[in-house]
């Protein structure tokens, strides 16, 4: 028996008896000693008083209890006579004082062993949250006393650990650096070398894109770090049509500018890999990303999510009809125009649901006016069968593209022949595989069908090896760099020093992580840090219709939580909308005394009556709407309408006024 097996037989012991053991001291041994360690009950010994380091005397003792009462339990473990192993020694075996019967808030018997610490950060690094790993300790050691704090401290001092006092970013930039993956970043402009914009690959996802680099998914997803920095996310789809993560990329903001400087850093992961450019590209409505995918890649056929469409629709329409069997006839005859394979056949859809809904303009302007006439090629099937995308034709690809390729494949032969007006050749064009004509040929022929038949894209079930690279003659180039630093100003060499340390060991980087934000629009609540996404506008839309007099941030709120509680359990169906909006309503309503309050006493007494606009995002609107005496429930559209046609009336006057600015404007209000 080794020390540790002692150790941890007698610990094992004595908490089946309800005590913990500690060990009091303990001697590795030396010249005529032999080594030897003394085990005592954690309540051995008595309260020692702190001495004061300036006084030297004993500090006034806290009105607080302690464990220590004297117990006189005590083991000693020592090595044999041959010295090839350990026994143990009862010097006392009485307690005085009675056994636990919980050992939760024992500090001794809450700790974790080694074996218990190595999965505790193995499961730390999966993602598996703490009361997940706690759970897993006590399914593997029944008798084990950890808390959920004790977990958490452990997490917290690998995490202190494994950073060894470096910063944030010198952390995240080293770990990218030592798993060799594809990285660039960018400071922002404010001179306060604040992350701006960062994008980073895995050498992996690399040559799979290298190997399957037709198509490409774009989406940006959000709450996913305190900073509140869309995560952009691109996948890609291999020949057995499983997805694979290409890049994620952090972004400062949602704006072209940014857009454009992350899609060019990762074309140039692209180009130095050898990856060819994407044929189809698809994301959903966001102006931004469009604009900057149409500079980067413009030979790409950019296509919309028909998802994201069908869900606008449903959150700006569904409203504007009375009932729902017209609403579901609407949304069946505009999958009829969305599924149109042909111009004609589009052109007769397209007038059947203008002549069906003609009692409902609104409906039909909004999806001409936002969807048909500017983007009727990115999503209409007449348009976007014309590429090869392999029927990736949404951003969460849900359904399953192989599914509906076997179901096409599994058509009768015979009842479309060898004619190629009757086929259609729709696989060729979006699979890239052998259509219902050249099938009845090789049927017909009783030839095999050849791999010359099929796309690139189906054959490659192998990634494709990287390039050996040639070593760059540069020593000329970075000879002439030299020379043009050396003649720089003096005052510049610490900066070029910098960043070539930092190209080299990005451990030293002098980038500090973005201020953790806080929301500015709205009324100020609680930190929220779920990750949990609000609900979308189509997600409202079912919540029962309650009084419009309601704000719309409180409505909002208890919409949320209905939204998210009919998804997770349905046991909400018994309280009402109504009755959790009026309780809501009640707690948070203020009296004009206490706004009044929040203002300086110079400025409140000329103060007769305030208005509690919703702090909804649009409160800026509904103030201004408040004084101009616009009484009406849409009254801050109308203040948003006003905006918008004076800006663009007014395009080139305010041009010089907000410069690059006045179109980012235009682009938000006309959303």
């Amino acid at each position: 028996m080794t020390k540790e097996d002692l150790i941890s037989w007698a610990r094992a012991a004595a908490i089946r008896t309800g005590h913990v053991l500690t060990i009091r001291a303990s001697n590795v041994g030396g010249t005529g000693r032999k080594p030897r360690i003394l085990l005592a009950c954690e309540r051995f010994g008595s309260y020692r008083p702190v001495i004061s380091n300036e006084t030297k005397s004993v500090k006034k003792r806290m009105c607080t209890g302690t464990k220590k009462c004297g117990c006189p339990f005590l083991l000693r473990g020592k090595t044999t006579t041959n010295g090839d192993g350990w026994i143990l020694e009862v010097i006392n075996g009485k307690h005085n004082h009675p056994s636990a019967v919980y050992y939760e808030g024992h500090s001794y018997a809450g700790r974790l062993t080694r074996e218990q610490t190595e999965l505790l950060v193995d499961m730390s690094k999966n993602m598996v949250m703490p009361k997940e790993i706690l759970c897993t300790i006590k399914q593997k050691d029944p008798l084990n006393a950890t808390t959920l704090r004790t977990i958490y401290n452990a997490r917290h001092k690998h995490r202190v650990i494994e950073k060894a006092g470096r910063m944030q970013m010198q952390y995240l930039l080293g770990k990218l650096s030592e798993h060799k993956y594809f990285e660039f970043h960018r400071a922002s402009t404010d001179g306060t070398d604040t992350v701006a914009d960062l994008i980073w690959a895995h050498p992996k996802s690399i040559d799979l894109l290298r190997t399957f680099p037709r198509v490409l998914l774009l989406d940006c997803t959000y709450k996913t770090n305190r900073y509140r920095m869309p995560l952009l996310e691109v996948v890609g789809v291999t020949s057995t049509n499983l997805t694979f993560s290409v890049a994620f990329a952090y972004l400062g903001r949602e704006r072209v500018e940014n857009y454009l400087w992350i899609l060019l850093r990762f074309r140039s992961f692209m180009e130095d890999c050898g990856c060819d450019l994407p044929l189809v590209v698809v994301t959903d409505r966001e102006l931004s990303l469009m604009s900057a995918i149409e500079s980067i890649f413009p030979n790409a056929k950019h296509l919309l999510c028909r998802w994201h469409i069908n869900k606008n629709i449903l959150a700006k329409c569904k409203k504007m009809f009375r009932d729902k069997e017209t609403w579901n006839l609407f949304m069946s005859v505009w999958g009829t125009v969305v599924a149109a394979n042909t111009e004609v056949e589009y052109l007769r859809r397209i007038n059947e649901l203008t002549t069906t809904f003609s009692h409902t303009p609104t409906v039909v302007a909004y999806v001409f006016d936002t969807w048909l006439n500017l983007y009727k090629e990115r999503f209409i099937a007449a348009w976007t069968n014309n590429c090869m995308h392999f029927d990736n034709l949404t951003t969460n690809r849900v359904e399953s593209a192989h599914a509906k390729l076997k179901k096409q494949l599994g058509c009768s032969l015979e009842s479309l022949g060898a004619s190629t007006e009757l086929c259609g050749c729709l696989n060729r064009r979006i699979h890239g595989l052998p259509c219902a004509h050249e099938l009845a040929h090789y049927v017909r022929d009783e030839v095999p069908i050849p791999l010359s038949a099929l796309d690139t894209h189906w054959k490659r079930l192998h990634i494709i090896p990287r390039d050996q690279p040639q070593i760059p003659d540069f020593i000329l180039e970075l000879n002439r760099f030299v020379d043009k630093v050396m003649k720089e100003d003096s005052a510049k060499w610490p900066y070029y020093a910098r960043k070539i340390r930092e190209i080299f060991d990005p451990n030293t980087t002098h980038l500090v992580e973005p201020k953790e934000k806080v929301k500015t629009r709205g009324r100020v609540s609680k930190k929220d840090k779920s990750t949990r996404r609000k609900p979308s506008a189509f997600e409202l839309v079912d919540v029962p219709c309650v009084d419009m007099c309601i704000p719309s941030s409180t409505l909002n709120s208890v919409a949320s939580t209905c939204v998210t509680n009919k998804i997770q359990k349905k046991r909400v169906k018994k309280i009402s909308v109504r009755h959790k909006i009026q309780t809501t309503i009640a707690e948070k309503r203020l009296s004009i005394e206490e706004f009044r309050r929040q203002f300086p006493r110079t400025i409140a007494v000329y103060i007769n009556t305030i208005s509690d606009v919703a702090g909804d995002g649009n409160c800026g609107y509904r103030a201004i709407a408040g004084l101009m005496r616009i009484d009406c429930i849409d009254s801050w559209k109308i203040v948003r309408r006003s905006l918008y046609e004076e800006l663009r009336m007014w395009e080139d006057f305010y041009k010089k006024i907000f410069s690059d600015r006045t179109k980012d404007l235009l682009q938000i209000w006309d959303t």
